[in-house]
């Protein structure tokens, strides 16, 4: 499994946003240039990003993109899955009983296992820890500790 293109751009879009704080507008030809991404792509994951309120938008002169919540209240799992949509590790996961192999699939029980870590992973990965970690930013630590080690484990 891995991430598109979108999601990576997404959260780097996230992260860049996160450590301007709450207030400053980030606009997409500046991140783009910045991060050396193709700006009209970044656009349209900006506008996911914003139509799952993660990201607010203005318009004029001084438009642009900004954290539509706090970061501390954001977590990567928001990010993915506003880009994604839901995370399912297999299609066996989608809906339960949909399969009709599950009850007696020795690798179902694994897949939820799997599923429900990466998922408790991407919960507690919130914005404000992760951008932390940055040396250009110092945002408050996310309620409840869920910071990112730096070691990535």
């Amino acid at each position: 499994m891995q991430l598109t293109r979108a999601a990576d751009y997404g959260v780097r879009l996230m992260l860049c946003a996160a450590a301007g704080g709450p207030e400053p507008v980030l606009t997409v030809a500046d991140l783009a240039r910045r991060e050396g991404l193709p700006a009209p792509f970044l656009g349209k994951v900006a506008q996911r990003l914003r139509t799952a309120g993660l990201l607010q938008s203005s318009r004029g002169h001084a438009g642009g993109f900004r954290l539509g919540r706090p970061a501390r209240e954001t977590s990567l799992r928001d990010v993915v899955e506003a880009i994604e949509g839901p995370i399912h590790l297999n299609w066996c996961l989608v809906r339960p009983g949909a399969c009709g192999l599950e009850a007696t699939c020795p690798a179902h029980a694994v897949w939820c296992r799997a599923q429900t870590d990466l998922l408790h992973r991407l919960e507690g990965a919130c914005l404000a820890d992760m951008v932390r970690l940055r040396p250009d930013a110092q945002p408050p630590e996310c309620p409840g500790g869920g910071a990112v080690p730096e070691s990535g484990a």
